[in-house]
């Protein structure tokens, strides 16, 4: 969990460091997650539940954003 500065204590050059490697591993992931839902699938609510057609729409929708980022 990231350390907040307050207004008379500054984050340390260690927790900037800390802060700094967190969003490496953090932003891509967000993209991706953004990725998916701009291909219009997984925004809206899926209220076909038969089965596992939410685990293949959100497995579709990994593939299909990698492959995008792939070419």
């Amino acid at each position: 969990m990231p350390k907040r500065s307050r207004k008379h204590h500054p984050l340390s050059e260690q927790d900037k460091l800390d802060h700094r490697l967190l969003s490496s591993f953090r932003v891509p992931v967000e993209h991706a997650l953004g990725g998916r839902k701009r291909l219009g699938v997984m925004s809206p609510p899926l209220r076909n539940r038969s089965g596992e057609f939410d685990d293949q729409t959100a497995q579709l929708t990994a593939g299909r954003w990698n492959y995008q980022i792939a070419t």
